[in-house]
């Protein structure tokens, strides 16, 4: 899932990418519905200018809004 330009640089990453864990398509389309809900929550998140504290799995991002912890490799 791309991440929005204005958003680019308090993430520090262009994308976001996660491995959904199943390779039964259905269950690929039903699991990449919610991993897209929790990512744009935390896309809004970062707008309203809140502590964000970001798993992408491969290093924490800290962002000023009130905590959130969000691992989208696990849904």
């Amino acid at each position: 899932m791309a991440v929005p330009t204005d958003l680019r640089p308090k993430l520090a990453r262009s994308d976001v990418n996660r491995s959904l864990g199943t390779s039964n398509y259905y269950d690929a389309v039903r699991t990449a519905r919610k991993v897209a809900y929790e990512v744009e929550c935390l896309f809004d998140q970062v707008r309203a200018g809140g502590q964000v504290q970001v798993d992408f799995g491969d290093h924490a991002e800290t962002e000023p809004a009130s905590t959130i912890t969000m691992d989208v490799g696990e849904v």
